[in-house]
This record gives C-alpha cells, structure tokens and sequence, in this order.
C-alpha cells in the first residue's frame, strides 16, 4: 500500500468520525454549534440576529448534512478510485457506502435523544451522489483533456 493509498483511507476515517461524532453530539451541544456557525455566517454574510433571518438554525443543520456527505462522496469516490481496480466493486461499494453512512448517522442520533430523520437521510444521500458526480465529472474532463492532448501530440 503506498502513501497515497494511506493517506486517502486516513481522510476517509477522518470524515466518517466527523459525521458519526457530530450525531453522537447531545441536543444541547449540538444546537450549540449550529448556532455558533449560525453566527459567523450572519457576521460574514450579514443580516438580522432574529428568528426571522435567512440565516435560520433549521437551514444551518440542513445545509450541513448536505455538504459534509457531499465531502464524504467525494473521499468515498477517491479512496475507492485509489484502492479498488474492479470498477463492478468499485461500485457496488460506493452505492453501499452512500445509504450505509446515512442510516447508521441517523441511528446514532437515537441513542442520544435527537430525532433522526428520514429527510436527513435524503439530504444526506443527495450531498453523497453530489460528491460522487463530481469526482465523476472531474475524472471524465481529465480523461478528455488527456485524450485531446493525446491526439494533437499525433499529428
């Protein structure tokens, strides 16, 4: 195993303890943070500080889920792009991952008192195919422009 291949299962891990930690979180400390980043973006963004701001608790939680599986669909798609040769596997593991995760993300909010919830998962599993399609689409550029170059090299 070389050091890339280290490096992409260590952001892996990483990531999924982010998630998996954050649903561990109690109701308390997880409104916490939700109102701190509430905060910070009403002070870089600006608006009111009231319960009418675009900037709602409800809209920071939501948004979050979306992009820390968006994050996770992307080092899901690049570890397994860096370990696994078998594209079928390599599939199949992706899909797995991407409802695996979620439920188990939602479940975990059961043993503290937090409500899961089935448009979680759906946000969730929509920021996971977000990251999944964008790596897609980088790699498919990158092989274009390789192939273009390729053929120009040739004449």
């Amino acid at each position: 195993m070389d050091k890339r291949q280290k490096l992409m299962i260590l952001l892996f891990a990483c990531v999924i303890c982010f998630i998996w930690g954050n649903s561990m979180l109690s109701p308390r400390a997880s409104a916490a943070i939700s109102g701190f980043v509430r905060e910070a973006l009403i002070k870089v963004f600006g608006g009111s500080d009231g319960n009418d701001s675009a900037i709602a608790e409800f809209s920071v939680r939501k948004i979050a889920h979306f992009v820390e599986f968006t994050a996770f669909g992307i080092v899901s798609s690049l570890l397994l792009h860096t370990v696994v040769s078998d594209k079928k596997y390599r599939w199949t593991m992706l899909a797995l991952l991407g409802f695996f995760v979620p439920i188990m993300d939602e479940t975990i909010q059961l043993f503290n008192n937090r409500g899961p919830s089935v448009r979680d998962v759906w946000l969730d599993v929509c920021g996971y195919v977000t990251g999944v399609s964008a790596v897609l689409l980088t790699r498919l550029v990158c092989l274009q422009i390789e192939d273009h170059r390729k053929k120009q090299t040739k004449k």
